[in-house]
């Protein structure tokens, strides 16, 4: 979905010109696929979150503001699925769950407290600590070495304020709909997680 908003960050802006080429060289036989942050088995990246509430913390980006729209993996693959099934019309799509709008941080925060059986912290992290972070991490890079998981850009991802979606971007209900809600998708990745040893099996009272 980040290239709906190609200013914010290289990765973004790739995305976009990759959806343009493609436009330019099949001549309206393509289907752009737009998948909001995807979470679900084997993403290491969302495992994150789940850490952190195990040991009781939720941090919140930018204080806690703005809208995340939210697909599990499944359901992503399944529109790809479905999409794949026809022919191509010169269309894009946003993939969202059946919360087309997203969810707002302390929503997501309460999804992941049930999902852990754990109450967690709410943990503002203002925008000026994220942007700090994201430059220092960048420069050790180049100093160092290696690729940082938050860059100046990926922070400016993280920070924008409307990651939600609308009815009108997503697929027909005749193509695809989505099948697993935010509560249902993430007790379903935590007893993932904690059956490969991901995260402890530890279940904590509410």
């Amino acid at each position: 979905m980040v290239a709906r908003e190609p200013g914010l960050s290289h990765y973004a802006r790739t995305k976009r010109e990759s959806e343009a080429a493609l436009a330019a060289l099949t001549r309206g036989s393509w289907t752009v696929v737009r998948p909001c942050a995807v979470y679900g088995p084997w993403d290491r990246e969302t495992l994150t979150i789940f850490q952190s509430a195990v040991r009781g913390i939720f941090p919140m980006a930018g204080g806690g503001r703005g809208r995340v729209a939210l697909i599990h993996a499944a359901d992503a693959a399944q529109a790809v699925v479905g999409l794949c099934g026809r022919d191509g019309t010169g269309e894009v799509f946003e993939l969202t769950d059946d919360r087309v709008d997203g969810y707002g941080w302390g929503e997501i925060a309460a999804a992941a407290e049930q999902a852990v059986g754990k109450r967690v912290r709410k943990l503002p992290l203002p925008a000026l600590a994220v942007r700090a972070t994201a430059a220092a991490n960048a420069l050790a890079a180049r100093l160092i070495g290696g690729v940082p998981m938050l860059t100046p850009g990926k922070a400016r991802e993280i920070l924008h304020g409307d990651w939600g979606s609308a009815a009108e971007r997503q697929p027909s209900p005749e193509l695809w709909r989505p099948r697993i809600g935010l509560s249902q998708g993430f007790r379903d990745t935590v007893t993932w997680y904690r059956d490969r040893g991901w995260l402890p099996k530890q279940e904590y009272p509410l």
